[in-house]
């Protein structure tokens, strides 16, 4: 049994984690080198980044290229803001349609996927003069939350069309489970390139953001 421990652990607790800051730059060089040239890492912190604590490992991972922070809710969100985090920053579940102006007030994207989401971003704006960002949120076979492939241009063409939107992009949840990954991830995927195809040139800027366990089978979607 030990009777002291390391000077730097802030805790008085008897169990504890230690994070391997080092460990988590090289993952995230590593991702990188399979993305295409251009392509931006979003990194999922959600969940206090898995137990790995957000607000501690976040700093690694944009000094190693991560570009955006996805988390589950606004409350998530704004625990980065309020530790100084300015990073980009999207909600990725569903947020309140009463939490879009904290949204907006602290420059935090939201999932879009409900016509009422649209109109919840026209009172906010008219009661701050800020626009919400936003990304589409699309279905691909989940059925959690997103715009089924159905109504996903539709939902997006009217969004483009709204002044009071400033649209980011469209987002997905990759479909897999364990050795499903092929069958169900490649699905996915074509649900995404099938959308896509129906957009026309003007609108076809948009990404869609896929986990790390996702294989390489489909790699091209444009």
């Amino acid at each position: 049994m030990k009777f002291n421990r390391q000077s730097y652990l802030n805790t008085r607790r008897d169990a504890w984690v230690e994070i391997n800051l080092d460990a988590i730059e090289k993952n995230i060089l590593e991702l990188k080198k399979y993305a295409h040239e251009g392509a931006k890492v979003l990194a999922v912190v959600k969940a206090d980044a898995y137990g790995h604590g957000s607000v501690m490992i976040t700093p690694t991972l944009l000094a190693s290229g991560v570009y955006m922070l996805g988390v589950a809710s606004i409350d998530e969100a704004m625990q980065l803001r309020e530790n100084k985090i300015t990073a980009p920053i999207l909600v990725l579940g569903a947020a309140p349609v009463w939490a879009f102006d904290c949204a907006a007030e602290n420059d935090i994207s939201l999932s879009l996927f409900l016509p009422e989401h649209i109109e919840a971003c026209k009172l906010t704006y008219e009661r701050t003069g800020i626009k919400n960002k936003v990304h589409v949120k699309l279905d691909t076979g989940m059925n959690r939350i997103g715009v089924s492939r159905e109504n996903a241009v539709d939902l997006i063409k009217k969004v483009q069309q709204c002044d009071f939107i400033e649209l980011k992009g469209t987002i997905n949840a990759k479909m897999h489970s364990g050795d499903y990954i092929n069958i169900a991830g490649v699905t996915g995927t074509k649900r995404i390139i099938d959308i896509i195809s129906l957009l026309d040139g003007n609108t076809r800027r948009y990404f869609c953001l896929l986990d790390s366990a996702c294989d390489n089978t489909v790699t091209n979607a444009s």
